[in-house]
């Protein structure tokens, strides 16, 4: 979460996150009127090419994390942005140190990273050839829900088309901190896994991580939506507002606003299709959305 500003030199919209903020306050300096790829521009950082020492392959670092990893004095990656190829999606992969640091002050890190291109199209170069279904990982940990509860779920709820771009599903017991406090789960796209933590409360219920598991997966959805039709849904939300409790607490980042928003419709439209049926008229044309555009006419009523 962070401050929506707009670039001096080019006038596009960034966002400056917290950690940033911080980093910015212990050094006293003031706030940047420059987004990164601006900022790069004039410290004459270019995107590079690093061999990586796992897999021998060339890898593109981008200017823009050159730019952070320069601010926080972190050493250059060593591996692949995201993993090596497939091993990226085996069991027990781990993000590197470098992805760490930067998955910790950056958020949402993977916007700075290339395309990893070749794992994408190699998923969805046939598109009549059937999805294939995510890996599982972590469960042992959690003793509130299984391997076959989650698989039961994605078989009886999830289209698996919506799981194109997910390879994995980790469940974790390193909890990802957010300025809202611990977060239940996340999606990297780049790497197409979605990571829903073991935070073990005392009154969590199966329901709770399978309503964590399908905002995850609305993200996923998400991205795999035409460019029109995603702005036709940012229409949409602008129109319907907060579809959720959840959301009216984050109306004011508006980066990340209509895509979370999504991802909280996609729930309510999977698990909870009355609550969602009884808001307002403008939440009724967002199911209507979903419904035509998503689920092309799957309902859950």
């Amino acid at each position: 979460m962070g401050e929506i500003k707009t670039c001096k030199d080019c006038n596009s919209s960034f966002e400056f996150i917290d950690g940033e903020r911080e980093y910015f306050a212990k050094q006293g300096l003031v706030d940047p009127k420059r987004c990164p790829s601006c900022r790069a521009a004039r410290k004459d950082i270019e995107d590079q090419q690093l061999k990586c020492q796992r897999c021998g392959q060339l890898f593109v670092y981008p200017k823009e994390l050159q730019l952070y990893a320069r601010s926080y004095k972190w050493d250059p990656p060593t591996t692949c942005l995201g993993g090596c190829g497939e091993d990226k999606f085996q069991e027990g992969y781990e993000l590197s140190q470098f992805e760490n640091k930067a998955s910790r002050i950056l958020g949402r890190f993977s916007k700075y990273f290339s395309k990893q291109t070749d794992t994408k199209s190699s998923r969805t170069a046939d598109s009549k050839s059937p999805p294939l279904r995510p890996r599982l990982a972590g469960t042992s940990q959690n003793p509130v829900i299984s391997n076959q509860d989650v698989e039961e779920f994605l078989e009886n709820k999830i289209p698996n088309e919506h799981l194109r771009n997910v390879r994995k599903i980790q469940f974790s017991n390193e909890t990802k901190m957010t300025p809202d406090g611990p977060s239940r789960g996340f999606y990297y796209e780049e790497i197409q896994l979605i990571v829903v933590n073991n935070l073990l409360l005392e009154d969590d219920t199966i329901d709770e991580y399978k309503n964590t598991l399908t905002h995850e997966i609305g993200h996923a959805a998400l991205s795999n939506l035409s460019e029109a039709e995603q702005d036709d849904w940012t229409h949409q939300s602008m129109l319907a507002g907060p579809v959720t409790d959840r959301m009216k607490d984050l109306w004011y980042n508006e980066l990340n606003r209509h895509p979370e928003n999504f991802a909280e419709a996609y729930r309510l439209y999977v698990m909870d299709p009355n609550e969602f049926l009884q808001q307002s008229i403008e939440c009724y044309e967002a199911y209507q959305f979903l419904l035509d555009k998503v689920f092309k006419g799957k309902e859950y009523l």
